[in-house]
């Protein structure tokens, strides 16, 4: 499976833009299987979860019926073509009566659901799209360093960079060399010159290899670093300050590590990394509550907020998702309306988050002030 072929966030927005006035059949299946005989299975999962849908408009008029039904003959012609069957990560399907305007990959699975709405249903977007974060994985040595793309449980292959050690071996000039030392250096030892070259070799690997890693992964990606102890640390203390916070190094993580075993390392350090990216968000945004801050808890609340557009960036849990779907949703589309950040949280911070602010807050880009300001003090 291609990077290409994943719904983007970038995408997502423009749908929910696009469409916020139709009606929509918004379909996600849970990791499809990758065998036509296999296929007979999920067809009919499909057709059970349209079932519910079908029987709540039998009240509704014959114009939105038929609407319904086109597309679910639209549905149709893209599951039988097999093209859900071919990811092997979690399917969504966005379609109008007219047209098919989005089919493909999510980059985690999701449990089957199909609403029939005006406007996407995109709560389940936003929980895999978490999972779509760059992670750029580099091991390295003194002379080279590999790169690579963890992307929806796949490890693919991102480059190499690599230096050539110069210097520590000159030439004697026809003189036989003394042991340890060359003649015509004043007596610097050989072994001197090599470790100089080494580390002034070093010094040109991780400065080709930060950039390399800014350019996959951007100030926002999660890199792990691995391979000899001093590359992975001085590779660390030459990226930016905002890529190093997203940054783990791991011990574990060699030039003999097979690439499975670094798939799997990968996985591990991206949901750590996203762990403590989710507590730091909570402790400050709960911080910001406790102290009458720009920042409120609670689905009233938000929601007031995330309608209005003041909300710079909204955060829920996955059991308010779960309890509080309908709420969960409209939180979704006011934040995907107004460009707001949208992050759903998970552990600890999702803990904490669910005891303290009901499992749903925001940050505010600004504090309404009321219209008398003798009145907030009466």
């Amino acid at each position: 499976m291609n990077e290409s072929d994943l719904l983007s966030e970038a995408q997502l927005v423009a749908l929910a833009e696009a469409l916020d006035g139709d009606m929509v059949l918004s379909v996600y299946l849970e990791q499809p299987v990758s065998d036509p005989a296999g296929r007979d299975a999920w067809q009919a999962t499909i057709l059970n979860a349209l079932a519910p849908v079908r029987a709540s408009l039998a009240e509704q008029s014959r114009n939105e019926r038929d609407e319904f039904e086109r597309s679910v003959a639209l549905l149709g012609d893209v599951v039988s073509d097999g093209s859900p069957a071919a990811h092997a990560c979690g399917w969504v399907g966005f379609i109008t009566s007219d047209q098919v305007r989005f089919a493909g990959a999510l980059p985690a699975p999701t449990p089957t659901l199909v609403r029939w709405q005006r406007g996407v249903w995109a709560t389940p977007c936003i929980r895999a799209l978490k999972q779509h974060r760059v992670v750029i994985v580099a091991i390295a040595d003194g002379v080279s360093a590999r790169l690579f793309r963890y992307v929806a449980g796949s490890l693919l292959p991102a480059g190499k960079v690599a230096v050539h050690v110069r210097g520590g071996h000159a030439d004697h000039l026809g003189a036989l060399p003394r042991a340890g030392f060359h003649p015509g250096t004043r007596g610097t030892p050989a072994t001197d010159l090599a470790a100089k070259a080494r580390v002034t070799a070093r010094g040109r690997l991780v400065h080709a290899a930060a950039s390399q890693i800014l350019a996959l992964a951007g100030e926002s990606g999660y890199v792990i670093l691995g391979g000899t102890t001093p590359a992975a640390h001085a590779l660390l203390r030459e990226l930016s300050p905002s890529l190093a916070r997203h940054t783990l190094c791991l011990a574990a993580l060699t030039a003999r590590t097979p690439d499975a075993a670094i798939r799997d390392l990968a996985a591990q350090g991206a949901s750590a990394l996203r762990d403590a990216d989710d507590q730091a968000m909570v402790d400050q945004l709960i911080e910001a509550v406790g102290a009458h801050g720009a920042a409120v808890a609670g689905a009233v609340a938000v929601l007031d907020a995330a309608s209005a557009g003041r909300a710079h960036e909204v955060l829920l849990t996955e059991r308010f998702v779960n309890a509080e779907p309908e709420l969960a949703e409209q939180a979704v589309k006011f934040a995907l309306a107004h460009h707001t950040r949208l992050e759903i949280v998970m552990g600890e911070a999702a803990d904490r988050l669910d005891r303290e602010a009901g499992g749903i807050a925001a940050h505010l880009r600004f504090v309404r002030q009321p219209a008398d300001p003798l009145a907030a003090a009466s």
